[in-house]
């Protein structure tokens, strides 16, 4: 049995008060601290409190709403000013407080407040006016529910790759805003070849090839691979680079796997220029050959 709620703490709340009647003139900086209370209760006394909200709500039903009837626009301004928690309790309250709370300004300031505060904030696949109202709201949610996750006690959700054979043990990079997983290929078979996951898919689904070796300079043993995200760029974009391993001559592997026997003379530095196309769902990676640099100097490993 839940107890109730300790009585030299439970205020009496008379209903039929006009003080009552005119909380929601009230400003929210007033409110903040009861809130907080409540909050403390609520953890405590979770079915007492629901109760009390639960006989609260029928009798507020009954009454003409104020704060409802203000216009739109002041509306949507009052839950700019709102965190987001908040602007997401709101939508329990009543159908035109759920409709506001979908504002495309409410989201963008969420989104403003996640890129200032938060130490990840969140990773834009394109411009923002590419995105709807739900896309923006799924995008702020997402990230805000990470960070409360990785901070608090409870074992994190993980979900497991299996990575094809002799793929992952020559390197594997996470593109900055962590949708993007990239393999890279020690075998020989798929010298040079690089694997691309989603990780924002419900289900993963088969990678995808985004590298492939071109010709026998790109079909080279490679050992580790490096992301950088161009930033000035309107749409996700980053360069790729695959670090070739010792160099061991041309041999077999190349004419397994391009049927040539052209000789590489030294190691090659592969650049690849990496671009998503789409968004969400739909979006993809394509890439193309930036730039190849000869190596100065031979990795030992």
């Amino acid at each position: 049995m839940t107890p109730p709620l300790p009585l030299v703490r439970q205020p009496m709340i008379n209903f039929d008060s006009p003080a009552w009647s005119d909380i929601d003139l009230l400003p929210m900086e007033l409110l903040r601290k009861p809130f907080d209370v409540l909050d403390a209760h609520w953890r405590q006394y979770p079915k007492a409190v629901a109760a009390t909200f639960t006989r609260a709500y029928r009798w507020l039903s009954r009454q003409p709403s104020k704060f409802e009837s203000l216009p739109s626009e002041i509306l949507v301004e009052i839950f700019m000013h709102l965190g987001w928690r908040d602007v997401l309790l709101s939508r329990g309250v009543s159908r035109r407080l759920f409709e506001i709370s979908k504002s495309r300004p409410i989201w963008l300031s969420l989104l403003h407040q996640c890129s200032v505060m938060l130490p990840r904030p969140p990773t834009l696949d394109g411009p923002v006016d590419l995105y709807t109202n739900q896309e923006l709201e799924d995008l702020v949610v997402s990230r805000i529910s990470a960070e409360v996750a990785w901070r608090s006690r409870k074992d994190p959700r993980c979900r497991e790759i299996t990575l094809p054979e002799g793929f992952g043990q020559a390197g594997i990079a996470l593109v900055d805003g962590g949708r993007w997983l990239l393999a890279l290929s020690e075998r020989q078979v798929h010298y040079g070849c690089v694997l691309a996951y989603d990780l924002d898919a419900p289900v993963i689904q088969e990678p995808e090839f985004i590298i492939r070796p071109q010709d026998a300079r790109d079909a080279q043993h490679a050992f580790f691979i490096a992301v950088d995200v161009d930033k000035k760029e309107p749409t996700l974009t980053f360069n790729v680079s695959i670090i070739p391993g010792t160099y061991r001559g041309p041999g077999d592997v190349l004419e397994t796997l391009l049927g040539e026997t052209e000789e590489v003379p030294i190691p090659i530095l592969q650049v690849y220029r990496v671009r998503q196309l789409g968004h969400g769902s739909q979006a993809k990676l394509v890439s193309k050959e930036a730039e190849n640099i000869p190596s100065a100097w031979t990795w030992r490993h």
